[in-house]
């Protein structure tokens, strides 16, 4: 991430979180894969990496969730710089049709979280009803509400 000041981390402790590999992202959360741009620099990668892998620490801990929560079971991938074309306001986004919760170059850093919850909308909504093309939107304005029983999801 391109950080101007320092960064104090104050979410759960994660030992020797910096110097991180790709593979330890996809080993302990699943992903399918971790894709950069071409413009992202070797150490800008380093700190993606460290700074995903501490962040899906603190979500998966904070959920009371395990570590293969935060891929969905493996169906989630990472991009980090690789698809956008810097003209777009947004910082981040998720792509339901592949899967993947990108972040920008220059914005994406803190938009993890919020990228991963329109992720498990379209998981939660291919569950219930097997229409993850039916993400985004989940709701079209004036729709009814359907309000499913959680009896149906698991984990």
């Amino acid at each position: 991430p391109h950080v101007t000041q320092e960064v104090i981390r104050s979410g759960f402790t994660s030992p020797n979180s910096e110097g991180k590999t790709q593979d330890d992202l996809l080993q302990t959360f699943g992903f399918r894969g971790v894709e950069f741009g071409n413009w992202v620099t070797q150490s800008e990668r380093q700190q993606f990496v460290d700074a995903a892998y501490d962040a899906f620490q603190d979500l998966t801990q904070l959920l009371g969730m395990p570590p293969m929560f935060a891929s969905l079971s493996g169906k989630l991938g990472l991009a980090y710089g690789s698809r956008g074309k810097g003209l777009s306001k947004a910082a981040a986004h998720f792509e339901p049709d592949n899967w993947v919760l990108h972040m920008t170059k220059e914005s994406g850093p803190g938009s993890l979280a919020h990228e991963f919850g329109h992720a498990l909308d379209c998981w939660v909504a291919d569950h219930l009803w097997g229409k993850s093309s039916w993400c985004p939107p989940l709701c079209q304005w004036g729709s009814p509400v359907v309000r499913p029983s959680r009896s149906h999801l698991s984990i």
